[in-house]
């Protein structure tokens, strides 16, 4: 699905997935989603059944376990869930956390990332665990 953004001027991409049955947690808006399989719609916050590069993108409202519904895969979300190391700077490359179910965590601007990215950081990370981020999964 894609729509038109008028506030920020840009065009945004969403996709319809299914939250797996077994992802370690209901997803919120801001959860960052994987793969379950590397493609396809089913998606989980469970990086142990899942890959760093199976990047899938964030979701933007509430997800039951085993439910469908919508995630961004392109344009801006004001607040992705981080790993809470409080390291993420603005312009910073977003990767999703090799430990931390359902959060992001980043790669210094200027250096070249190991992992498929999840986006770019439009602000540092908060004292609440997120991050304003340009989402880019496509």
């Amino acid at each position: 699905r894609w729509e038109f953004n008028s506030t920020n001027n840009e065009w945004e991409a969403y996709k319809y997935v299914q939250l797996d049955s077994s992802a370690a947690n209901a997803a919120a808006s801001g959860t960052v989603l994987t793969y379950k399989n590397g493609y396809g719609y089913v998606v989980t916050d469970d990086i142990s059944a899942s890959k760093q590069n199976f990047v899938a993108g964030v979701a933007i409202g509430a997800i039951a376990k085993g439910s469908y519904g919508w995630i961004k895969i392109l344009g801006y979300h004001s607040a992705v869930k981080t790993n809470g190391d409080g390291d993420i700077s603005k312009g910073d490359i977003l990767i999703v956390d090799s430990s931390t179910d359902g959060t992001c965590d980043s790669v210094a601007a200027g250096t070249a990332p190991t992992h498929k990215i999840l986006g770019v950081a439009t602000a540092d990370d908060t004292a609440s665990d997120t991050v304003a981020a340009f989402i880019s999964c496509l």
